[in-house]
Order: structure tokens, then C-alpha cells, then sequence
């Protein structure tokens, strides 16, 4: 299968929670997923389809890219970052790292909160390219250096 339809596996190089709206987002090497929370330790979490935001190195490389200068991923206030060259995170398609399987539920649109950090043109770029969404579907331990891998769909679920 291309790269481009799918991804065959890709590390998770950085775990980010965000305590409280608002509060800086404190990178992690280990988080423990919750099926009803999300993140333990993290304030978001209370919708079922966005109880985990991710994002790729493709999607902050375009970011950084279009602004010219360097992106720290805690700016970008995702929980997870998957090291791929491959932005192309399908919605429905389930994921496995670690003890966790996460559902792509959606896109994660940037929000105003991305307008104050990296100014309207960071806001524009980000369109696109800010990542996605997932709910938990099994949830356990998570480390930065998990592979990230898809998983097989039942054809008759």
C-alpha cells in the first residue's frame, strides 16, 4: 500500500499534557490513557471522540515551514506526535501503541488559541494540518518510543 493511503508504523516521540485550559502543556515521557477520560493528568478529554489529539512531524513541518521558524510541538497544544512522513491519519482507522488502541474519530481544526500563539498566519497554516482527533477504544500506558501502528479491521464488525 502507498505511503501516502497509509502508514506501516511510525514512533511516538512526544507525549504533551495540558493540566488545565489554558496552562502550559508539559511534555512527558509516559501517560496512562483512560477509555472514559482520555490522558490521566490532562484537562480535555470529556468528548468520547476527542478524548486524544495527535499530530505528525509532516503536519508541524508544513507549520514551521510556512512560517519560517522552528515549531515546538507544545505550542501546538496536541497530546500526541508521531515521527512519519506521512500526514495522512485516516478518520475510522484504528491505532495501536503501547497498551492503547485509539479510533481516528476526525480532523482537529485549530482553534483561537492557535491565532494568539502563531499569529493569523500560523492559524492559516495550521489549516490542514493540525492534526486529529481519536477516541480511546483500549485505554493503558503509553511511552514515548511506542510504535504507532494500524490495525486490521474486522471486514464484518
Amino acid at each position: 500500500m502507498s505511503d501516502l493511503l497509509s502508514i506501516a508504523s511510525a514512533p511516538l516521540i512526544w507525549i504533551g499534557l495540558r493540566p488545565a485550559r489554558r496552562a502550559a502543556v508539559n511534555p512527558v515521557i509516559e501517560a496512562q490513557i483512560d477509555s472514559d477520560r482520555g490522558l490521566v493528568g490532562d484537562h480535555a478529554g470529556r468528548n468520547a471522540d476527542r478524548r486524544v489529539t495527535l499530530i505528525t512531524t509532516v503536519d508541524i513541518d508544513a507549520v514551521a515551514q510556512s512560517l519560517g521558524q522552528v515549531i515546538d510541538p507544545a505550542a501546538l497544544r496536541r497530546n500526541l506526535l508521531l515521527d512519519t512522513t506521512n500526514a495522512f491519519l485516516r478518520a475510522g482507522q484504528r491505532y495501536v501503541a503501547g497498551e492503547v488502541i485509539l479510533e481516528i474519530s476526525g480532523p482537529c481544526a485549530p482553534c483561537a488559541r492557535m491565532r494568539e500563539v502563531l499569529g493569523e498566519a500560523g492559524f492559516q497554516a495550521m489549516r490542514g494540518h493540525g492534526g486529529m482527533t481519536a477516541r480511546v477504544i483500549r485505554g493503558g500506558w503509553l511511552r514515548v518510543g511506542d510504535q504507532f501502528k494500524p490495525l486490521q479491521r474486522d471486514l464484518f464488525e
